[in-house]
């Protein structure tokens, strides 16, 4: 029962450090989520046009480029979504206050 017990405890050991690597490298495949979701939104996927947007407008496993994310509103926006319009407004009213 003793060597079950140091078995578990290692078991746990490695899934923590796991854990705390995937967290500090910020999260487990990034690079597949960015560009699953580019291709879900070249796919007609406005939700995933719209994730993007969001991507790049807080900088989440992308750099922050406001340009690219009013363009992926506005491509949300053109597949009749409401929210992706609202957003792109939103976003150009923000850069107009910041000029």
């Amino acid at each position: 029962m003793r060597n079950a017990s140091k078995t578990v405890v290692g078991v746990l050991i490695l899934l923590l450090a796991a854990f705390i690597v995937v967290e500090v490298s910020g999260g487990l495949g990034f690079l597949g989520r960015v560009s699953g979701t580019r291709n879900a939104c070249e796919r007609g996927n406005a939700f995933a046009c719209y994730k993007l947007a969001t991507m790049y407008e807080i900088g989440q496993y992308l750099s922050v480029d406001l340009k690219e994310a009013e363009l992926y509103y506005r491509k949300a926006c053109s597949m009749d979504t409401k929210w992706g319009c609202e957003e792109a407004k939103r976003l150009e009213e923000r850069k107009g206050r910041s000029n």
